[in-house]
């Protein structure tokens, strides 16, 4: 199942009211200062919704860049996983949100191995099991540093000095949510994905439900 979102009327109506409500609010706002450092303070904080809104309609509203753009999601009898463009995989997070008005897609991403069905069309993922941090990161290079190899070795230890900061910093996976109004899918795949988000988390004797409401 393809979740590609379209644009969303419902979204963009939202978004609006929000920050131009709260551009609103920042004229009758009186601050005990003088009047050049007040008028200063209010322009900062014009200028931070400005940013916010053009972020949040580039980011979530027209999805430009955003990594979880057309996935697709796949559903087996034991588990499910999801299909980005760039081929990374993940399954849905623990912290996702289903409502018949709004759905909040978050990703977990996972270390997977490829399995070949048996025509070879269809490959299978089969996710493995974390174990411990340094196991981790020899993944991470071997898959990120391996295309610069065979160039300069300056550009492959800078390749496994940003490995090295986004593993131990924290920051190598950022919180990603993908948030969608009925109007921006058709109303099949709203409902599956609706169901998807209500199993996904569930126990494993779960499974044949998830997979018949998918398949219903």
């Amino acid at each position: 199942m393809i979740i590609n979102p379209r644009f969303s009327k419902r979204f963009a109506l939202m978004l609006m009211i929000m920050h131009c409500g709260a551009l609103l609010l920042l004229l009758p706002l009186t601050l005990p200062l003088s009047m050049a450092l007040a008028l200063a303070v209010k322009l900062a904080l014009g200028l931070l919704v400005l940013a916010s809104a053009w972020y949040t309609t580039h980011r979530y509203l027209l999805l430009i860049n955003h990594p979880l753009d057309a996935c697709v999601l796949h559903c087996e009898p034991k588990w499910h996983w999801i299909e980005l463009k760039s081929g990374e995989i993940g399954k849905i997070a623990s912290g996702s949100y289903s409502h018949p008005q709004l759905v909040v897609l978050r990703l977990t991403y996972l270390d997977h191995v490829r399995l070949k069905s048996k025509d070879n069309t269809n490959p299978v993922v089969k996710p493995l099991e974390r174990d411990n941090k340094s196991s981790r990161f020899k993944q991470k290079i071997a898959t990120q540093c391996a295309p610069f190899q065979k160039l300069r070795k300056v550009r492959f230890y800078g390749c496994f000095v940003k490995v090295l900061l986004m593993t131990f910093l924290g920051i190598e996976r950022k919180s990603q949510a993908l948030i969608i109004f009925p109007d921006a899918l058709d109303v099949e795949t709203f409902r599956k994905l609706r169901v998807a988000i209500r199993y996904a988390n569930d126990p494993p004797q779960d499974a044949d439900n998830f997979i018949k409401s998918i398949q219903r």
